[in-house]
């Protein structure tokens, strides 16, 4: 092998060591959201004849991915079961195959070896392919990006030398194009936009792409259903369009939410690097334009025209929807370093630094994002672990769960996980229900009251778990026992994610072992059997909070509604002592304890109501 072959290879084979490195974390991500609904398709396959509907049936927006979705769920579910790591292993080989034609479609536009590979690094390093690497529901978003570059690699070989192969080839990725993903009825106009500005001969030719293109688009129209959820509303405004189109373009042109995710360095910086990327790639193409080079607009025609399938999607504006287009933009950052790079020394010292400052920022949001849904799969991983460690100890029918917030909700529980354990009824425990506020009321079915709940609870097949951040406990005895009255909850951690289905309104996330309480907040607690019982709680209070009333500042306590004292609040951290409870007020099973206090904070910036950090609430006999 000679010296340039050696180092022609390293050239394709770094992108996709680059892209090993910075997505560790999407590798050792686990399942999350939508996964699971895909996950179940082999519990519908039991005879041949399942496999149409299985693989053709629309569903999920109306949406037929068979490749995408339906075959590679179904694919690696049977094989490896819910062992996450070989389908992400399977994604990112996916997304090295798009590198090296990347690659190569930008080598062969530009001339530029040094081109190709930047444009392939940075479209590696993009935190707009992030989570589409993360999420595995989103693989349709990778498979068909690297069909759409296999037809246009084809595409331009065919211009090239004319081998009638690369033409069929180039039909053949991109009809199997339209089995990943709706976005590939826009190839044809970048076939087009291609021939016109590199081979124009060929321009009748292409119009050919655009049959399967309107035949596929007027099936979906006229006969697949469509979702009628607002957030999937086509609105057809141009001023609305444009407006998505530049979002869409600013996040994808660098890493414009580093701030989101950090307020340390990089995280200012990373606003600052996406604005400098912007100009200096506006600067590049109007110098190409001064020059009557017409081929850089195929990185524009790429991102507008691999973006306008989603942009009248007015309500539904969603980061990896720039997967594909983002192409666009790396092949013009690889284009415009390499002709920095050609300027002589000082552009090229330039040139370095700014792309060790935008690789660095970028690196850093790809990998606080990965991060972020790393830790949230994980969690459900945990549960869903632990939920089926207790299972296979005695039978399971129906389940009851306790500590589920809301990311951990959101994060799988809308398409029943548990069915893949053989647990077909899951309910959460009365109350809990109150800690998922991104989720109507209407689409939370698996909350039920206490009555249906005790009923479940004289079944032997009933478990109730819960989970507390680290692990899942079984609490079936204990819980039968607090119904029965046999066992009490009188004092409630508000950190305690166990009995979160304890804690009535008024609360926020827990923060650092506490919860801050809005200007009143509640929770229910169990009637202790003691004499002399007082609310007792442990609170903490910063200055900023006392200041802007002179240091009064007042928290008063109710039982059931009735108020039982009231005490002065001081800066740090206290325990407080509430009046006697009239005996009548703790007559039944459980009572509603209230802490409403007489001023509340609303941060900058933050846009909460908080008005004390609450640790603990009990009631008890001091």
């Amino acid at each position: 092998m000679t010296k340039r072959r050696i180092l022609t290879f390293l050239l394709y084979l770094l992108p996709c060591l680059v892209l090993f490195m910075v997505h560790y974390n999407a590798l050792r991500t686990w399942f999350f959201m939508d996964d699971f609904a895909w996950l179940g398709l082999r519990m519908e396959l039991h005879r041949p004849g399942d496999l149409w509907s299985i693989l053709f049936q629309p569903r999920a927006q109306g949406t037929v991915r068979t490749l995408s979705e339906r075959l590679f769920f179904l694919v690696f579910s049977s094989v490896f079961g819910l062992k996450a790591g070989p389908f992400h292993y399977w994604v990112l080989l996916t997304h090295c195959g798009s590198l090296v034609l990347a690659n190569a479609i930008v080598r062969r536009l530009t001339g530029s070896a040094v081109a190709g590979c930047v444009a392939a690094i940075a479209w590696a390093i993009s935190p707009a392919t992030a989570v589409s690497l993360a999420w595995l529901s989103a693989y349709n978003e990778i498979l068909c990006g690297f069909l759409m570059l296999g037809a246009f690699y084809c595409l331009i070989r065919y211009v090239e030398h004319g081998e009638r192969r690369f033409w069929w080839l180039q039909w053949g990725a991109y009809l199997l194009g339209f089995l990943a993903l709706e976005v590939t009825v826009v190839y044809p106009a970048i076939a087009l936009a291609f021939v016109w500005l590199a081979a124009r001969p060929y321009w009748k030719k292409v119009l050919w792409l655009w049959v399967p293109s309107l035949a596929f688009t007027a099936l979906h129209l006229l006969v697949i259903p469509k979702d009628p959820t607002p957030a999937y509303k086509m609105t057809f405004d141009v001023w609305g369009m444009l407006n998505n189109l530049g979002r869409y373009a600013f996040k994808a042109v660098g890493p414009t939410d580093l701030l989101q995710f950090t307020d340390q360095q990089p995280g200012p910086l990373g606003w600052w690097v996406s604005v400098v990327t912007a100009v200096l790639l506006a600067v590049f193409l109007a110098m190409r334009f001064y020059k009557r080079d017409w081929m850089p607009l195929m990185g524009v025609a790429w991102f507008v025209f691999l973006l306008g399938p989603v942009l009248p999607l007015l309500n539904h504006f969603s980061d990896y929807y720039a997967t594909i287009a983002s192409f666009g933009l790396a092949m013009l950052t690889g284009w415009a370093f390499q002709s920095a790079f050609n300027n002589g020394s000082i552009s090229r010292v330039v040139a370095a630094a700014a792309a060790s400052v935008f690789v660095w920022c970028e690196v850093s949001q790809v990998d606080l994002m990965e991060r972020w849904y790393r830790t949230h799969s994980g969690e459900m991983h945990v549960l869903l672990q632990g939920i089926d460690e207790i299972a296979k100890q005695r039978p399971v029918k129906t389940l009851l769960l306790g500590g589920i917030d809301d990311e951990l909700f959101v994060s799988g529980m809308l398409d029943n996980p548990f069915r893949l354990y053989g647990i077909q009824h899951a309910y959460l425990l009365p109350g809990s229900e109150k800690l998922i506020r991104s989720v109507p009321r209407e689409r939370i079915t698996m909350r039920i009251d206490q009555d249906l709940a005790n009923k479940l609870l004289a079944d032997d097949k009933t478990l109730v778990v819960a989970f507390d951040g680290r692990g899942v406990a079984d609490l079936t005895k204990l819980y039968r026992a607090m119904v029965h009255g046999e066992s009490r909850l009188t004092t409630l951690q508000t950190s305690d994610k166990v009995w979160s289905s304890r804690l009535g309104t008024g609360w926020y996330d827990v923060e650092s072992g506490f919860r801050w309480m809005q200007k009143r907040a509640s929770v229910n607690l169990d009637t202790p059997v003691n004499k002399d019982v007082r609310v007792v709680v442990t609170v903490f209070v910063p200055g900023t909070l006392l200041d802007p009333v002179g240091g009064k500042l007042d928290m008063r306590a109710f039982v059931d509604r009735k108020p039982v004292g009231v005490r002065r609040l001081v800066e740090g951290q206290q325990d407080l002592e509430f009046d006697v409870i009239p005996p009548e007020l703790l007559a039944g099973q459980q009572v509603e304890v209230a802490l409403e206090v007489s001023h509340v904070l609303v941060p900058p910036g933050d846009g909460r109501e908080l008005g004390a950090a609450v640790f603990s609430i009990g009631l008890r006999t001091p």
